[in-house]
Formats: structure tokens, C-alpha cells, sequence
């Protein structure tokens, strides 16, 4: 999907993200026994309405990023320099037309069986055709 091919081209290429992950930025699910931290970014829901096709957009899509770690501050702060890297960009990142990506929330939880903690980012998005 186009979009994951922008949000991995944006935050492979922040420094301060790849110091911190490296390359572990995947789409959906990360690998069994992975080390942390680490991102997962999906796609949640799109709308590819005529209107938006017809503007030049692939239309709406919203997408949730994931920043796991291994305890609640240095989640908490991978998720600060993602938000920071990701709201409100626009431009060309891994062959993707970004028209723009705008923050749209977050949520935190806790992964009891590898006792890892991860910040929710929710943004929406809006690709060139």
C-alpha cells in the first residue's frame, strides 16, 4: 500500500527515530521475539469517494501507528518524535504524493505477556492519486 511506503520512507529517514528503532517500522505486525522499540503502522479505514478521485486524491485513509518499548516513558517519548516527524507533512516520501498527515489522537496500553508498554498514534492522511 502506498501510504505504508510513505510512512516508512518519514520515519526511516528521521534521525531521531532511527536511532532509536533502527529499521523495526513494520506494516501490521512486528516479527515473533523482535527487540524493543520498535513501530507498527495500518491502514484502519480509507474513502477512495469519487469526489476525492476525481480532486486528485486517493481520498481520506486514517492510520494508527504503534510505538512499543519496554517501559511507559520511552514509549511515551518515541511517540512524541513520531508525531513530531509525521503531523502535518506533505510532500514526495518513497514514491508517495503526500498531500497531508494530521494527528489525530492517541491512546496507550500494555502488553502483559512481553510486559510491553505502546502509545497508539492515530493520524489521517490524504495520498495523491
Amino acid at each position: 500500500m502506498s501510504t505504508g511506503k510513505a510512512i516508512y520512507a518519514i520515519l526511516s529517514a528521521a534521525p531521531t527515530i532511527s536511532a532509536s528503532v533502527g529499521n523495526r517500522i513494520y506494516p501490521m505486525l512486528a516479527p515473533p521475539n523482535v527487540a524493543a522499540p520498535y513501530i507498527i503502522y495500518q491502514v484502519i479505514s480509507g474513502n477512495s469517494s469519487q469526489r476525492a478521485l476525481i480532486a486528485g486524491n486517493r481520498g481520506r485513509e486514517r492510520v494508527q501507528l504503534t510505538c512499543w518499548s519496554t517501559s511507559y516513558g520511552a514509549a511515551q517519548a518515541l511517540a512524541d518524535v513520531v508525531t513530531v516527524a509525521l503531523d502535518r507533512i506533505s510532500g514526495r516520501f518513497g514514491g508517495v504524493d503526500v498531500r497531508d498527515f494530521v494527528s489525530g489522537g492517541y491512546a496507550e496500553q500494555h502488553d502483559p505477556e512481553t510486559n510491553r508498554f505502546g502509545v497508539i498514534l492515530d493520524f489521517h492522511v490524504t495520498v495523491r492519486a
